[in-house]
């Protein structure tokens, strides 16, 4: 946000330049047939060390954000003053003054996101006041939304969130009409020919717990070398399959579902100002099974290797749940973004809350970093990015984005390679989610294809 918002002394004023380098690439994207959904900050604003492996500007998360206002405003405030605290909020609403007004008649745009993955925890090294909840997020979502409808009431407006639950529990914005599955019965819970018409709920969650747990039993017990006894029961050494001989409580849904990552998708979906619905799905940095801890990261093990295909299937009932919520709702669905860490950016995999490649183990063999939590193969990183966009697709999601596409031979304006946020060499950042496989870029390509087929949308590429 610096480009475009300059802070002198607490005081803010809007950048013209910057302003117009943005309305510049609306433009362009229009050009191309593309439509912007700008994000107005961002939750994910690490201090950014000196000594740094990347420069400032090269990491997705080192764009200012919520925590600038904070500091800029109460000098070693807690991060979530952000949503509650009125001068602050005042200080981003001066802000969307600036911008909303100048871009809101460009025809490249299509929406305004709030924030990205608002949360009451900031990056590391940010301080929170404890006093925070899935509420505080979603009243200052319906204050900020009111406004930036007010400001430009023919754009959408989306909240950015991450899409987090807090099922059964209780709602500022509750749904009026009678919270019931399609056809009256839990069984029809994930059957792709019935959608859900009504609050997701601990029960459900915990049917897809269960079914995946399953399905992860079943493959390990036919995989091969399998160690079985001479009834032919199947034996899972502890050290291989802690999570399945290791139970966790029963009745919980994990920190995805909960409201421990301080979301409720479903109450932020319900507020009248908020026209679009988002959610993301990064499994190597939350935990989005009901045995993982609350503080961001994966599962233990990773989210690729042997918990994989649990990782696949997650992400498929994340899709699944989220397009019934847009469903239950009657609000357009936007995947907003999603990605999964392969080997070949592994080394360079630094998680969003943070400035730095986090758990890396120096590998000789590499003669790089290499990641100590099992990461995806190129073909696993492959399969995933096909079967969550088509479950997309077919669960009638309407946006979807995956993070981050690749490129090379960047320059800037001046033809030099440090104007467009590249590195030395004009390759565009990665914070380890660069997609550069053509093979992967076509299975985007062709989700896009049917994507807009589906629309009604005319295929041009």
């Amino acid at each position: 946000m610096g480009a475009f918002f300059i802070w002198e002394n607490g005081e803010q004023k809007c950048n013209q330049p910057g302003i117009d380098r943005i309305k510049f690439i609306v433009d362009e994207a229009k050009k191309r047939g593309i439509y912007v959904q700008l994000t107005l900050t961002n939750n994910w604003s690490p201090d950014f060390p000196s000594d740094s492996k990347f420069p400032p500007g090269y990491l997705s998360n080192s764009f200012g954000g919520i925590d600038t206002y904070v500091q800029q405003t109460h000098p070693g405030g807690d991060h979530d003053l952000f949503f509650t605290d009125e001068t602050v909020k005042g200080k981003y609403k001066t802000w969307l003054q600036c911008i909303i007004p100048q871009l809101s008649s460009c025809e490249g745009l299509f929406a305004w996101e709030l924030a990205n993955d608002p949360r009451c925890k900031g990056a590391k090294g940010r301080t929170t006041s404890g006093n925070c909840n899935p509420q505080t997020i979603t009243r200052w979502t319906a204050d900020l939304s009111k406004y930036v409808k007010q400001l430009d009431p023919n754009h959408m407006a989306a909240s950015g969130d991450h899409g987090f639950y807090c099922v059964d529990c209780p709602k500022l914005f509750p749904r009026t009409a009678p919270a019931t599955v399609s056809g009256g019965s839990q069984s029809m819970v994930g059957k792709r020919a019935k959608r859900r018409n009504g609050y997701l709920t601990a029960a459900m969650v915990r049917a897809q717990i269960k079914a995946r747990e399953k399905e992860e039993y079943r493959a390990k017990r036919n995989a091969p070398g399998a160690k079985r006894s001479i009834r032919g029961s199947w034996a899972a050494p502890a050290s291989t399959f802690k999570r399945l001989t290791t139970r966790q409580d029963s009745s919980s849904v994990g920190p995805a579902y909960d409201g421990s990552y301080s979301g409720d998708t479903e109450d932020i979906a319900n507020i009248p100002t908020i026209d679009c619905s988002t959610f993301q799905f990064f499994p190597d940095q939350n935990t989005y099974n009901h045995d993982g801890s609350v503080s961001p990261g994966p599962p233990e093990g990773g989210a690729g290797g042997s918990n994989f295909k649990n990782t696949l299937q997650t992400g498929i009932d994340w899709i699944t749940n989220h397009a019934d919520t847009c469903n239950t709702f009657n609000k357009p669905c936007a995947f907003t973004a999603f990605g999964l860490v392969d080997g070949d950016s592994s080394g360079n995999f630094v998680p969003f809350d943070s400035t730095s490649a986090q758990d890396v183990t120096v590998d000789p063999s590499y003669k790089r970093v290499k990641r100590a939590q099992d990461v995806a193969n190129n073909s696993e990183q492959d399969t995933a990015y096909n079967d969550w966009g088509n479950s997309a697709v077919s669960h009638g999601i309407n946006s979807i984005t995956g993070y981050q596409r690749g490129q090379s031979n960047l320059s800037g304006r001046d033809s030099s390679h440090h104007n467009s946020g590249s590195d030395s060499s004009g390759h565009s950042p990665d914070d380890g989610y660069r997609i550069s496989r053509q093979g992967t870029q076509t299975i985007f390509k062709n989700i896009g294809r049917k994507q807009k087929s589906k629309s009604g949308g005319s295929d041009s590429s």
